[in-house]
């Protein structure tokens, strides 16, 4: 069985023997994604997809067993970038620096243009985050809606369903709970390569996080994977047919502004 080389990229042995790659000498061993430190506070189960952070140390590592770079090395990308391959009006919860990031293209649908974007910058109302955890099927879900105070009369609600063993979501979580700060990163699907990134305190967010994930973390069966994932979100959203439905005040978070 061949696999990929995981410093050239070079079709190469079977893994499982461990054997060097003909072409550049490195094995499976000399590059790893490495397990996220245990901080022992939710209690998260097995890591089951790398993050965007475990992508980002796995090209640091790259770089410094090709070139041999010593010290700390310095990953370039634009969020642009890095958002191009992302479903729109979904948001994407991540830490890819250690700080807990929400990252969503907007459509057309909700958002006309990069201005309007950027007016959210000098709003007087509050984003929101509402998390809680669906328990409605087999497998557990952690449900995600943001609020976006685009209109205060009719505000933009957007909603993700996350999976507590994915990587970027527990990074998120990890990161989360011991800052309750969040920054936002929005981008117009017309303009990618135009980010707004804003910062925000949200108090709550910590205790919010332990109670509901503790919920889920509870509930997720031996063996679940990510087809059960899919079938309960497939519930999640019988249940909750639109992303303002089933917000409860007492499992949302204002968030409000550190930067203008």
């Amino acid at each position: 069985m061949l696999a990929e080389c995981p410093i050239c990229g070079a079709k190469t042995l079977d893994p499982l023997a461990n054997q060097a790659c003909p072409k550049c000498g490195s094995t499976f061993d000399d590059v790893s994604i490495p397990a996220p430190p245990s901080r022992g506070v939710l209690q998260l189960p097995q890591r089951r997809t790398p993050s965007m952070r475990d992508q980002i140390e796995l090209q640091k590592q790259k770089a410094r067993h090709n070139f041999g770079v010593e010290g700390s090395v310095q990953v370039f990308g634009t969020w642009g970038e890095r958002l191009e391959s992302r479903p729109i009006d979904i948001p994407y919860y991540t830490a890819p620096e250690g700080r807990a990031v929400i990252a969503v293209v907007l459509s057309r649908y909700f958002m006309r243009g990069q201005a309007e974007i950027e007016a959210l910058r000098r709003t007087r109302w509050p984003f929101g985050l509402h998390m809680q955890a669906f328990l409605g099927d087999a497998y557990p879900v952690l449900r995600m809606n943001l609020l976006i105070p685009d209109d205060p009369k009719s505000p933009l609600w957007l909603e993700s369903a996350l999976d507590v063993g994915q990587g970027d979501v527990q990074d998120f979580l990890e990161a989360a709970v011991e800052d309750d700060r969040v920054d936002l990163i929005l981008a117009h699907e017309t303009h990618l390569s135009e980010v707004v990134r804003l910062s925000f305190d949200a108090n709550g967010l910590v205790q919010l996080i332990r109670s509901e994930v503790r919920k889920v973390v509870a509930a997720v069966p031996p063996g679940g994977g990510h087809t059960e994932f899919l079938h309960a979100v497939t519930a999640m959203e019988r249940a909750f047919p639109n992303s303002w439905t089933g917000i409860e005040p007492a499992n949302t978070v204002h968030m409000t502004f550190t930067n203008r």
